[in-house]
């Protein structure tokens, strides 16, 4: 038996190559056990004694926790859960470094506690069933505190809206679940918050477990990000309006800016975040943040200059270089310099800026109109008799030699402002050369 085995109380970064990157059938990555691993020999539980834990065990523990499409399984029941013993790594293995904190200047996690149950109803109750509506949509999860016999089941399902019915909607949701299932270890008290999901939700249905409303708490989870602009007027819509903005901010920075936090995507979207980047400057301080996700960006981005769609990259090879969605390794640095005058994270990406437009170059070639690549262009118009398609009726063609002149042009600011004035020049004569073109094709 191999000596540098893992335990159910000791993991590290050993774990990772025991995980292996796999594709959903709608083409989206996911972490999965490695097939060509003998787990009942690599698994090992220190309890009372050594027992093997097997691959479907130990599925059900990890797998399971990591997952937040699906949501979270955790099961107390399980007798080898109770009374595992600390793990002493150091002692029991070899070639093992000890944990040390780094100090990385990023954003930490914030854990929003205050919102509570403040306009928690209770819509419907059967036996052990409760509908309720916790007032506003949020992100996070939600934190239980349960008595019952061992084996109990509790089931938590989440969904941001209700049916004509006043079921929960999931239809939205696609493949994810959004569903939390909790077994009972059946020893008094206990308290259940998950830790490794989180949902995009307003209502929860509970199921399995006599509640009181001191029982269950809705617990809003985000970056830690100051505020750091604030608007109001004398229309209450209108406020009610940048409000939503605020919260719906809240829940798509959630480490990383996505697109939603509910449905089997929860992705970090280009051509989201850059569209975005100026309101999230004005409501909060989100310029350390964007610090790191431009890191991931410059980490994503292929050799050949071209970004991804999503970052961090999880998507198929081919879903890079978009006009609009790529954009953002120039267009947020320089909005987040614009908002608060952060020179650094124009030079730190400056090479990826440089790469990005050197592709859009290449592609667009000697006429200088970008045309017969993949884009997502007037994403979402909703100008089409069509409505089955999410592509509007703009050309594409259109769009992306527009956004080549823009990029171009913001890259000739930020040459200056680097003094780099050579670039600039060279940057600025592009620009105009994709403006002519541009008004030579379309206009």
């Amino acid at each position: 038996m191999e000596q540098n085995h893992l335990t159910v109380g000791s993991i590290s970064r050993e774990m990772l190559k025991n995980f292996t990157r796999k594709h959903r059938s709608n083409g989206r990555q996911y972490w999965d056990l490695r097939d060509d691993i003998d787990w009942q020999h690599r698994i090992v539980l220190t309890a009372n004694n050594n027992r093997i834990l097997s691959a479907e065990v130990y599925s059900n523990i990890f797998r399971l926790l990591m997952e937040i499409y699906i949501a979270e399984n955790i099961d107390q029941a399980l007798e080898f859960l109770q009374n595992i013993e600390p793990y002493d790594t150091v002692s029991h293995l070899t070639g093992w470094l000890d944990a040390s904190p780094e100090n990385l200047k990023y954003l930490n996690l914030s854990l929003d506690d205050d919102f509570s149950n403040n306009g928690m109803t209770l819509l419907a109750k059967a036996h052990q069933m409760y509908l309720l509506d916790f007032g506003q949509n949020l992100v996070g999860r939600v934190r239980l505190q349960l008595t019952g016999e061992v084996g109990t089941t509790v089931i938590l399902r989440h969904a941001e809206v209700l049916d004509a019915e006043g079921n929960l909607y999931t239809a939205n949701l696609r493949a994810a679940q959004q569903e939390v299932t909790y077994i009972l270890r059946g020893e008094g008290a206990e308290i259940y918050e998950p830790h490794f999901t989180f949902q995009g939700f307003r209502y929860v249905a509970v199921e399995g477990a006599e509640l009181t409303a001191e029982a269950i708490t809705a617990v809003v989870l985000y970056s830690d990000l100051t505020a750091s602009g604030h608007f109001e007027c004398s229309h209450p819509l209108i406020n009610q309006l940048q409000q939503n903005i605020v919260w719906g901010q809240r829940g798509n920075f959630l480490e990383v800016p996505t697109d939603c936090p509910q449905r089997d995507e929860r992705l970090g979207w280009t051509g989201d975040a850059q569209v975005f980047a100026a309101t999230a400057c004005f409501n909060m301080d989100v310029s350390a943040f964007f610090t790191r996700w431009l890191h991931n960006l410059r980490d994503d981005q292929r050799e050949d200059g071209a970004v991804p769609f999503v970052v961090p990259h999880v998507l198929p090879d081919h879903a890079y270089g978009a006009a609009g969605w790529a954009d953002a390794v120039i267009i947020v640095p320089w909005t987040v310099y614009l908002s608060y005058g952060n020179i650094r994270i124009l030079a730190e990406n400056y090479p990826a800026m440089q790469r990005w437009l050197a592709y859009v170059y290449t592609q667009a070639g000697d006429d200088f109109i970008w045309s017969g690549d993949f884009h997502f262009g007037d994403w979402l118009a909703r100008d089409r008799d069509d409505l089955g398609t999410p592509f509007g009726l703009t050309e594409t063609d259109l769009i992306a030699t527009a956004y080549y002149a823009y990029s171009a042009a913001l890259l000739a600011n930020i040459a200056r402002v680097l003094n780099r004035n050579e670039d600039a020049d060279l940057y600025e004569a592009i620009a105009a050369q994709v403006r002519t073109a541009f008004c030579d094709e379309f206009v």
